[in-house]
């Protein structure tokens, strides 16, 4: 994942898609039906990256299109295989009459995961546990397992005897035990910014604590964005230099949220004092737009040069 080297290097395809050009949007799509004829199973396309089965099942293709771009090409078979076999076996789990573990079988692998808010909406797991983030973000407790990740449906909380607070704490806590994140800056004194990265499905929780990176601590707070579930990208609000890491986190959040896999958010965000807001911009076509609210424009004009020698990044 080595994003830093990115930034410093007819038709269309859908906004949900990763690729950039139709002709590979057309192979990634000729090799779902391929596979999904392959197993006997009829499917019509619903729009938005999606595909009904006969039995009302709904299949999202946007992550695995991702994974897919990601993929060498000898090996994309394998992933999609693989990707449709786990998908498939969790259903047919999902709908057996069996016991569900209990709630000390389950506690060292619950997990704190971010998910656009609008998840719900295209996963299986209609409803989960959840609770507001950011703006278009949600965290999700889910059940780390060693084949798939499974979203906790309210009902569970009642038979495991836990509150929503208790589930996500602990949930959290365990992110923060076991998925440790790598750490890239970007070396630029003039547009510094924390790259916090990891193979995890986790790693966007860490979002969370922005506090543990950011020191020492700033009166302004920090930028920031979580765009796939591999990433979060920081800076602290310290002088002005932080208009130009608002320049390179545009660039990196669109092109990283884009090729995913796991998308989160394309937006980036303002955290100061525990709260978040949305700071309005875009990166496209070598366009930067960037339209700050009048209290993030107050605190831009208040801020210092950076000093002769910068303070180390988060």
């Amino acid at each position: 994942m080595r994003w830093l080297d990115r930034l410093r290097g007819g038709g269309e395809v859908p906004d949900w898609a990763p690729f950039t050009q139709v002709s590979d949007h057309k192979r990634f799509l000729d090799a779902v039906h391929r596979d999904l004829r392959d197993r006997g199973l009829s499917f019509e396309e619903i729009g938005g990256g999606g595909l009904r089965l006969a039995n009302g099942n709904v299949l999202g293709l946007a992550n695995l299109a991702q994974a897919w771009n990601l993929t060498p090409d000898a090996d994309r078979a394998k992933v999609m295989r693989d990707h449709f076999d786990r998908l498939f076996r969790h259903w047919d789990e999902a709908a057996e009459d069996k016991p569900k573990p209990s709630f000390d079988e389950v506690r060292g692998q619950l997990r704190m995961r971010l998910v656009p808010d609008d998840f719900a909406a295209s996963a299986r797991e209609v409803t989960f546990v959840h609770r507001p983030f950011a703006p278009g973000i949600v965290a999700a407790v889910a059940i780390d397992w060693p084949d798939r990740v499974e979203f906790v449906d309210p009902e569970r909380l009642v038979d495991w005897g836990q509150t929503p607070e208790q589930v996500f704490d602990l949930a959290l806590d365990n992110v923060l035990a076991n998925e440790a994140v790598t750490v890239e800056r970007t070396g630029d004194p003039k547009a510094p910014a924390s790259f916090l990265l990891g193979d995890s499905y986790y790693v966007s929780a860490h979002a969370v604590r922005l506090d543990r990176f950011i020191v020492p601590a700033t009166p302004h707070g920090a930028v920031f964005s979580v765009p796939n579930r591999h990433a979060v990208i920081v800076q602290p609000i310290r002088d002005v230099s932080i208009l130009g890491s608002i320049r390179v986190m545009l660039v990196a959040t669109a092109d990283m949220y884009r090729e995913g896999p796991g998308s989160v958010s394309p937006a980036l965000y303002w955290w100061r004092d525990g709260a978040i807001s949305v700071l309005p911009g875009k990166a496209a076509n070598g366009v930067i737009e960037f339209q700050p609210p009048d209290a993030f424009a107050e605190l831009l004009n208040s801020l210092p040069e950076p000093t002769a020698e910068p303070e180390a990044p988060a």
